[in-house]
């Protein structure tokens, strides 16, 4: 079995949206005005966020009329994302029913909603890239097709499951609830990955949530990635890896207590140290000019005190600096009230 064979199984369909939403082919994000809320995303997501498409469209945010940042790096993605949880390194399942705080590194992430993992980063970079090509601005409704999501993580010719299998990923990004902080707190962003994932007929449709995607997209720095060269990686953890060490030029010890919370593993911890290994070697097969080499000393006999040492490749990490968020004009802070 070829590699996207081996992809297109694992994307089983195990999130199957209740009748409702299905019947609605409408998923919204929880409300950016309304942060501290502490129900559970079934009552929050399902009941309280059906709406109609006009309102499902509406845009009040202060930041929606600005333009998708960074237009001309399509691969170019906050850090953030890429050290931490927020992508987990195993198979993700259930959901956080309220605002959870989640390990990252250089930033302080809290999630609600559907935990997500690096098969759910995949389409929501994709969905990132095609905002950048389609968006007139950051708040702006944008058309895709499922087939093109599939071309871009490497199928040419996807099957339905594959397809829908695409678009439950969409609604799970659009249902997953951010707020994170970087440089010590003086950029904050709140809201969902993506503010609408909607159907109109045989038409799909995005939107990105401006009170995320903006401070995201504009005041971290922006890392470029290599999807296709971290599609050859097989498994989840080193893949994780790969963008991991993508955005660090030089690399620091790090004790695999520490990676395991940073990664978001949550299989077996006894199984960890050798799914290192195994992504390890995974990684400097696939992408050497990522990372050289790589050790686990082992000073005690328990694991979580051990310590990956990695020594990092050749290649030039690119990214974008961070800018400053614009201001809104007194117009324009009138009309998101």
């Amino acid at each position: 079995m070829g590699p996207q064979n081996q992809i297109e199984d694992e994307w089983d369909v195990e999130y199957e949206l209740p009748a409702a939403i299905a019947t609605k082919n409408i998923i919204a994000s929880i409300s950016a005005s309304n942060p501290e809320c502490s129900q559970s995303p079934t009552e929050t997501i399902f009941q309280n966020n059906l709406r109609d498409q006009a309102e499902c469209d509406a845009d009040t945010s202060e930041w929606s009329g600005q333009p998708v940042p960074h237009r001309k790096r399509p691969k170019a993605f906050p850090a953030f994302t890429a050290r931490s949880a927020l992508f987990k390194a195993t198979r993700a399942k259930g959901t956080f029913d309220r605002l959870t705080p989640i390990q990252a590194q250089g930033a302080k992430i809290e999630v609600m909603g559907p935990k997500l993992d690096m098969r759910d980063k995949r389409v929501w970079e994709i969905a990132i890239e095609l905002a950048k090509e389609r968006a007139g601005s950051i708040g702006d409704r944008f058309e895709i097709e499922l087939r093109q999501f599939a071309r871009r993580m490497g199928n040419d010719q996807p099957n339905s499951r594959a397809l829908h299998a695409i678009w439950n990923s969409l609604t799970r990004l659009a249902m997953a609830r951010v707020s994170f902080e970087v440089d010590g707190g003086r950029i904050r962003g709140v809201g969902s990955l993506l503010a609408t994932a909607c159907r109109d007929g045989d038409r799909s449709f995005l939107r990105l949530n401006p009170d995320f995607a903006l401070p995201a997209l504009l005041c971290d720095r922006q890392f470029e990635l290599n999807p296709a060269r971290r599609s050859a990686i097989g498994s989840a953890l080193g893949q994780w890896l790969h963008d991991f060490y993508c955005t660090h030029s030089t690399a620091r010890p790090i004790d695999l207590g520490y990676l395991m919370k940073l990664c978001g593993y949550d299989g077996p911890a006894k199984n960890f140290p050798a799914k290192v290994r195994a992504a390890m070697d995974e990684l400097l097969k696939a992408a050497p000019a990522v990372v050289d080499s790589y050790v686990i000393r082992e000073p005690t006999r328990r694991f979580e005190d051990w310590v990956l040492e990695v020594q990092i490749g050749i290649e030039k990490r690119s990214y974008q600096q961070p800018a400053a968020l614009p201001r809104p004009t007194r117009k324009e802070r009138k009309a998101a009230l």
